[in-house]
């Protein structure tokens, strides 16, 4: 134990007596006076002060550092805002450092055991001081001493040996409690202790974070250009109330300016796998209703009710562009084990998903819950026997992501360079666009791997598209990207400037500019021959 830990526990005691207190502070300071590094007895003086501050207060009691609590529609882990607009089913995990009640170190029917191994001890008293209750592998009686909770982890640890099939206790594990001098591993264990969930919950709750974090980077921004505009007035901006909320709104907009919905009352129970959510969310607002199997492809169907018919399809057959990478894990070949999991393998809720619609497409749900409210203001100002023009397509900002138009409008022809067999691309206004293609679907886009990219691909999709023995679009694309890659794939340094005026693509963003072709033309029945 260094001096820094001992010193950090007994500042804890401050339920003790002002007298104590101020004998605690006195013994303290003398320690600190002739303290260096090589002093080995640093365990005995704190051992005397715990001592004396005890003689008079037998039952003192330490103070745990943890309080479980919610701010307005705040979230607060530690003292750190995470998140604004928090779903009230994970408020109660939230937590906040604050004095609250205490836990006692010995209670009497510790006494019998009052000498244990050190690591038990330290490990016992971080549990209890933090509050990371939700790391113990077994149930724990209260009220619980530091002394009775070391006992009780001993006692499990000899018990695992015994029947391996116990649940380890990972916590302990950690190499701050095994090597004393050298706490490699406690700000992991920090970490994860501070984010009150279980252990088999740790990644879905690291992924959360991420999301919560990019939510409140783009509200800084937004805010910043509201500030900045002197026309604006929040105090009238239904939109921003919206995208603050823990729960979607009933209705959103697609690229065409058409009503679809997330999820129905029916829907709300619901918990479906990621992929499948993304998929149905790309499928409904690109407006891909051709690439939908038409046994599950029905009117008015929201996004949780599609992907949980598309979760049932995939039981017995595919769904050609669910097997894309952009919807599978692994993409970028970033794998793992089996019993791990990423966030491409979660199971979401509502709450969840709406969590990661605002992180992932945060200024276009923006700009389609302002377009919906500006929307409204105009129909309430209308006649009531004036008819509505629903399907009005509604005008995005460039950082909403491309809109209908764009697509129907764009010049697929390539400029081609026959010397070259595949390797065409499109003009120069197409290509500033290409980012905007990229980041409308799927999950984010892999980083770059080395600086191997390809013109993009603007020759006729047939080659894509499925067919009775092509029915893994993921798998048409990577044969593709392995024989006739060998013809566009480059490297950037060789082709100088003009892969800046036509653009290029990693395979990962290429794959994705596919699907777009891809969807386009299966929702509207044409053949994308751009020749």
């Amino acid at each position: 134990m260094c001096l820094q830990s001992a010193l950090s526990f007994l500042d804890q005691a401050s339920a003790l007596s002002d007298d104590a207190v101020a004998m605690m502070d006195r013994f303290a300071a003398e320690m600190l006076e002739d303290w260096n590094d090589d002093d080995d007895d640093v365990i005995a003086d704190v051992a005397r002060i715990v001592d004396d501050m005890l003689a008079d207060n037998p039952n003192a009691r330490f103070q745990s550092r943890v309080k479980r609590t919610s701010v307005g529609s705040e979230k607060v882990c530690g003292t750190k805002k995470i998140c604004i607009g928090v779903p009230e089913s994970v408020v109660s995990e939230c937590v906040v450092a604050e004095r609250v009640a205490g836990f006692p170190v010995m209670l009497p029917q510790d006494q019998k055991r009052s000498f244990l191994n050190a690591r038990y001890l330290v490990w016992a008293y971080d549990i209890c001081r933090y509050g990371w209750w939700q790391l113990l592998p077994f149930e724990v009686p209260k009220p619980c001493s530091i002394f009775g909770l070391a006992q009780r982890a001993i006692e499990w640890n000899e018990a695992k040996r015994a029947n391996p099939g116990l649940k380890a206790n990972s916590a302990m594990e950690c190499r701050c409690y095994n090597h004393p001098g050298k706490p490699r591993w406690g700000p992991v264990l920090k970490t994860i202790g501070d984010l009150q969930v279980p252990m088999t919950m740790i990644s879905s709750e690291f992924s959360r974070q991420k999301r919560r974090q990019r939510i409140e980077q783009n509200l800084a921004k937004l805010r910043d250009i509201q500030t900045n505009d002197p026309a604006y007035d929040r105090a009238h901006d239904r939109s921003y109330e919206l995208i603050l909320n823990g729960y979607p709104p009933s209705h959103l907009l697609d690229v065409s300016g058409n009503k679809f919905m997330i999820a129905t009352k029916a829907d709300t129970k619901l918990r479906i796998p990621s992929r499948y959510l993304v998929w149905a969310y790309d499928s409904l607002n690109q407006g891909w209703s051709g690439a939908i199997p038409k046994s599950i492809s029905r009117p008015g169907l929201s996004v949780f009710r599609l992907a949980q018919e598309a979760y049932e399809w995939e039981r017995t057959q595919k769904i050609f562009l669910l097997t894309a990478g952009c919807y599978r894990c692994g993409e970028g070949g970033k794998t793992h084990w089996t019993e791990e999991a990423c966030e491409r393998c979660h199971e979401w809720s509502l709450e969840e998903f709406w969590e990661w619609l605002r992180s992932r497409h945060f200024w276009r749900i923006y700009e389609h819950l302002k377009n919906a409210s500006q929307s409204r203001k105009l129909n309430q100002s209308r006649k009531l026997n004036q008819p509505r023009e629903l399907n009005q397509p509604r005008e995005l900002s460039q950082q909403a992501g491309p809109s209908a138009d764009f697509y129907e409008q764009a010049d697929w022809s390539p400029i081609a360079d026959s010397s070259e067999g595949d390797e065409f691309c499109w003009g120069e206004p197409f290509s500033e666009r290409l980012p905007e293609l990229v980041d409308a679907i799927g999950f984010d886009c892999p980083a770059e791997i080395g600086d191997v990219r390809s013109l993009v691909f603007g020759r006729r999709i047939e080659k894509f598209m499925p067919a009775d023995n092509h029915t893994s679009f993921t798998c048409r694309f990577v044969q593709w990207w392995n024989n006739w890659g060998r013809f566009v794939k480059k490297r950037a340094s060789k082709r100088g400037g003009r892969w800046k005026c036509f653009g290029s693509a990693s395979r990962w963003q290429q794959e994705r500019l596919i699907l777009h072709r891809v969807g386009f033309a299966l929702s509207r029945g044409v053949d994308q021959n751009t020749e």
